[in-house]
Formats: C-alpha cells, sequence, structure tokens
C-alpha cells in the first residue's frame, strides 16, 4: 500500500516540534506557549499543557516530556501520567535544540554558546558547559556530545565529566547547520556545498564530502548501517552518502525546499515547505519517489508505527501520514507443505514476500504422531539466520527421525517488517507439515515412481490425502511386482539366519509374514492379511510383527525379528523356519 494522508488534526497558532511517547504525539505551538496532545488511536487532539515562552523543540524520556522553550530560556517538564503536571527548569539563552544521553538532558543554547545539562532523576541539578561561537545543533556519539558552531568547528564535550572540551576544525570557509552521528563517525552538514565527515576512530580525522549545490546542504538523517541521506534546501534533491567509501554519492529529486527529514521504517519522509508536500523515499524499492500533500509549511516530523504525523507550521495542523499496513507472508516453505522423502539433516527455509527482521518467540518442531515437541529454536539464536532478508533459513540441531511426519509452527511475535507490521505465525498443525525420507537399506526397490521418491513416500502421501484406494492399489501392483522377482518356491528349510527389519525383502521375510497371517494374534495381523505375504519387510509387517511380540510378551516388542523371537517360535512349535 502507498503512503496516503489518513487525517488533519487541528492544533494552536505555530506548531512546530513534535515528540512521541507510547500512543500520544506531542506537539509544540510556538505562538500560545503550550503543547498540544493527540491520541494517536483516534487522531484527536485531546488536551493541552501550558507551558514556557515560544515553544519548539520537544523529546521524551521515559514517563517525562521535555520542551525547549526559546522564548525564555527555560525547559518544560511534562509529567505524561496526567499531562496537566507540569515543572520548569532555567537553561540558557535562547535554547535552540535539546538531545537525550543516558538519564540526561543536553540542551543547546545559542544565545550564550552553552550546552546546559538536565540531570532528570531531579529536573533541577543544570550544569552548564561553555561552547564554541554561534552553536546551532548537536549530535552523541558514544559518551561524547559533539556540538556544530557557525565558526566552522565542532566542539566536543566529554560527558563523564562534562566540563572537558575540545573544539574540531571541519573546514575552511564552511558554515556547519546540522550535524548526526553513525558507527564510530560523526557528519556535519556545511551551509555551502559539502559534508564533513569526522572519524573518531583515527583520532577525528575529517573528511570532506561534496554534495548538493552552493547553500544547500541541510538536515541529515541516518537510514540504515550504511547511508546518511542529506537534504539540500537550495537543490531540491536529497544526497545519498555511501558511508563505506564516503565518495559514492547519489542524487534522489523531492520537493520544492526540502527542509526537515526523517527516517521511518525502509523510508526516508522529506517535508518540502515550498511545495506543501512530503516526498517519500523507498529505500527498499531503489530509492523511488512518491510524494503526498500536506498542510502549510510543513516544518518537522517524527514517526509512531507505521505512521508519520507532520507540524505544518502556518497550517495551524499536523497532517497524518498511513506508511505500509500490510504483514508480511509467506511465499514459499522449504521443504514444501505436505512434502515427502525429506532428507533428515536438512534445513528449514521460509521465504517471505518483503524482507523481514528476526525478533523474539520460537520456531517449534512437532512430531506429528504425537503432538510432542522435536525441539523449539529461538528467532534470536544463531541456528536462525537470515535477519533483514526475505529468506530466513532454521538449522535444527540434531537431525530429524527417519519415516517420522513432522509439522513446524511460528510464533506470531517472530518476525517484523521495516515498519513493525508482524508475520501472523503459524500455530496449527496443517500449513507446515513434511515427512521425512524412508532408512536407507542396503536392497533399495527398483520399479515405480519418480526418481527420488520412494515407494513408502508414495504410499503415506496418498494416504494423507484420503486416497486410500489409491494407496492400496499402488500396494497391490508392487506385491505382484515383488512375486514376480522373487520366483522362489515356499520352502520351509532355508539353510542360512539373519535378523529381520524394516526395508529387508526375501524368502524369509515372506515366509515371517506368513507365520504372522497364520497366528493371527489381532488387527494387525489382519491388516498384514489384506496387503499379503509380499517378501518385502515394510511397516506393515513391523507393527504385526510387534502385536505379536507384545502378545507373547517378548521384549522388547518393537516388530523387530532377531534372536529371542526366533527361540520363542521354536519354543511354541511353530515350523517352517530356519531353525
Amino acid at each position: 500500500m502507498a503512503d496516503e494522508v489518513v487525517a488533519t488534526v487541528t492544533t494552536g497558532s505555530g506548531p512546530r516540534g513534535l515528540a512521541a511517547l507510547g500512543t500520544k504525539i506531542y506537539v509544540a505551538i510556538y505562538d500560545e506557549s503550550e503543547v498540544d496532545i493527540i491520541d494517536t488511536e483516534n487522531n484527536n487532539s485531546i488536551t493541552t499543557a501550558t507551558v514556557g515562552g515560544a515553544p519548539d523543540f520537544n523529546v521524551a524520556l521515559g514517563t517525562k516530556v521535555y520542551v525547549v522553550n526559546t522564548g525564555d530560556g527555560t525547559v518544560s517538564v511534562i509529567n505524561t501520567a496526567n499531562n496537566n503536571s507540569v515543572s520548569t527548569v532555567t537553561v540558557g539563552s535562547t535554547p535552540l535544540a535539546q538531545i537525550v544521553l543516558g538519564s540526561k538532558i543536553y540542551v543547546l543554547n545559542s544565545g550564550d554558546n552553552t550546552v546546559s545539562v538536565i540531570n532528570t532523576a531531579n529536573n533541577n541539578s543544570v550544569e552548564t558547559v561553555n561552547v564554541g561561537f554561534s552553536a546551532v545543533a548537536m549530535t552523541s556519539l558514544g559518551t561524547k556530545v559533539y556540538v556544530a558552531e557557525g565558526d566552522g568547528n565542532v566542539s566536543i564535550i566529554d560527558t563523564a565529566n562534562n566540563n572537558s572540551v575540545t573544539s574540531l576544525g571541519v573546514g575552511t570557509g564552511v558554515t556547519p547547520s546540522s550535524i548526526t552521528s553513525l558507527g564510530t563517525k560523526v557528519f556535519v552538514a556545511n551551509t555551502g556545498t559539502t559534508v564533513t565527515q569526522i572519524d573518531t576512530s583515527s583520532g577525528n580525522a575529517t573528511t570532506s564530502i561534496t554534495v548538493g549545490m552552493s547553500g544547500s546542504p541541510g538536515p541529515i538523517v541516518i537510514a540504515s548501517s550504511t547511508k546518511v541521506y542529506v537534504s539540500n534546501n537550495s537543490a531540491d534533491t536529497v544526497s545519498i552518502i555511501d558511508t563505506a567509501n564516503n565518495n559514492s554519492v547519489s542524487t534522489v529529486n523531492v520537493g520544492d525546499r526540502p527542509q526537515a527529514i526523517i527516517a521511518n521504517g525502509s523510508k526516508i519522509y522529506v517535508a518540502n515547505i515550498g511545495a506543501n508536500t512530503v516526498s517519500i523515499i523507498d529505500t527498499a524499492n531503489g530509492n523511488s519517489v512518491s510524494s503526498v500533500p500536506v498542510g502549510a509549511t510543513p516544518y518537522s516530523m517524527v514517526g509512531l508505527g507505521t505512521k508519520v504525523y507532520v507540524a505544518n507550521e502556518s497550517g495551524l495542523s499536523v497532517t497524518v501520514i498511513e506508511g505500509e499496513t500490510t504483514a508480511p507472508t509467506v511465499s514459499t516453505f522449504s521443504p514444501a507443505d505436505n512434502a515427502v522423502d525429506v532428507a533428515i539433516d536438512a534445513n528449514l527455509i521460509v521465504t517471505f514476500d518483503e524482507d523481514v527482521d528476526a525478533e523474539t518467540g520460537n520456531i517449534t518442531i512437532f512430531k506429528s504422531s504425537d503432538d510432542s515437541v522435536v525441539e523449539a529454536i529461538a528467532v534470536g539464536s544463531g541456528q536462525v539466520t537470515g535477519s533483514g532478508a526475505s529468506a530466513i533459513t532454521i538449522n535444527p540441531s540434531a537431525s530429524l527421525e527417519y519415516a517420522t511426519e513432522y509439522y513446524v509452527q511460528i510464533a506470531a511475535t517472530a518476525f517484523d517488517d521495516s515498519v513493525g507490521n508482524s508475520y501472523a505465525g503459524i500455530s496449527d498443525t496443517t500449513t507446515w507439515s513434511f515427512t521425512t525420507v524412508d532408512e536407507p537399506t542396503s536392497s533399495q526397490e527398483s520399479s515405480g515412481g519418480s526418481s527420488g521418491t520412494s515407494f513408502r513416500g508414495r504410499v503415506k502421501n496418498l494416504e494423507s490425502q484420503g486416497k486410500g484406494w489409491q494407496a492400496m492399489d499402488l500396494l497391490m501392483d508392487r506385491i505382484a511386482n515383488l512375486q514376480a522377482q522373487l520366483g522362489i518356491s515356499d520352502s520351509k528349510n532355508l539353510s542360512f539366519v539373519r535378523d529381520l527389519t524394516v526395508g529387508m525383502e526375501g524368502e524369509d521375510v515372506r515366509l515371517l509374514q506368513k507365520i504372522l497371517i497364520d497366528q493371527n494374534v489381532g488387527q494387525k495381523a489382519l491388516e498384514l492379511a489384506r496387503i499379503g505375504a509380499t517378501g518385502y519387510f515394510v511397516n506393515y509387517t513391523r507393527d504385526a510383527l510387534a502385536e505379536y511380540q507384545a502378545k507373547y510378551a517378548i521384549i522388547p516388542s518393537v516388530g523387530y525379528f532377531g534372536s529371542i523371537t526366533r527361540t520363542q517360535m521354536k519354543y511354541l512349535g511353530i515350523q517352517g523356519l530356519w531353525w
């Protein structure tokens, strides 16, 4: 489903900064010294909290929302439990931005070139750190806070003590306008044509990357582990920097005067203040671009689940954009559902219709005969691979049993797509089941069926489909074929002795079958009688033999013909076998 506008919420005059917390969106109303609170379950503005002068930016931490008031040098703290308990913390002059680092809020004050540090444990302990001239933006990386300054420098604050500050030049004649971090690197967008990369793992070495056009680089956003997206306000484009080499820069056309930019799921949302639109770059689909109309002067955005909320400063509203809501589905299973002759050491593979991420929960393999758990495999373990792609491979810790039917269940919490839509999972016994191959023997059947499909597998497949008569026909054809191949008289004076088990064939097997039919100790013997003495030891013979052994207390009663059963038959005076 393409992104579309699903609601418009009226706000006070001058909506600017947005923060998401739980099911609520907090909107800083610049002209009215208030925060409007939107209930995202119905997209209605439910209440208003009074804050300081000219509120501009919000951040959420725990159960609190912190609102920067640029007009009076304060930060208002909203207790979201009731949304009307507001305390105030005094910071520096003209606070412009704030970031969260651990349990502290760092507030950038452009009026006096300082950073205020709020201890959120009590919201009244404030430290002040002096930084360089004309500070405009902040980011954090590890235990450091990086402050971009209009004089071409970046101040680096060591948060361990908040009083150790170093300064780093980011280029000659450049004017930083925004800043972000990725991995071990910090990226500074400069008003001009460049982005400066600071490599913190190499002694803060700097690299200049050319993007946009004169006066264009603006807000930066991180969209993935290897890409940085930069909105170029004067060029109506977004530059995409491949951080693997910092030289590969591609460009995507967006709307007029792109400004705010955020990532939500696999998409980049760009607010175009000149066109009153939001451009959507789908990074999972070749960076294709679509566009939706919003209100006048889209100022900022925030994502919450599959939705993006856009504050329209001149439009006195918040536009709600609904993104992808379709849950991932399975394209193929391997082994396929109802497959037979599956290798006992085969991996299980689920291929989805889109890329998915492993989340929490188990993939559980059950034995169909008694619904017992064979293995529960956590999706976060090393036995499950492929997270971030469409094909998920499951590697059981041990081989399965021969000639056994299994089914697989998957927790509904196991896999999500890039925007948080969850795969429904499997909770029944029929969606994904399969039967493993028969145990290999020294003598394999030589007729019937397609290559690679055992005789028993074909019979089980027919039976599982409710085609009992077809299965019986196949068995009778096999019996006739074996009888023709044997061409041996029913001699009762065999000169050899061997143990017998499933998969063997010969005259001795046929004579054992005749004895079991003649003794007729129960239902399994009757079932064997319907098939006849074929000379081929399959499950019918095993079950009849196990029934006979149980009748005469031969232990173990598992349908294996060995010395114990031979001795018992001889003791009972049963004639015709080789003793």
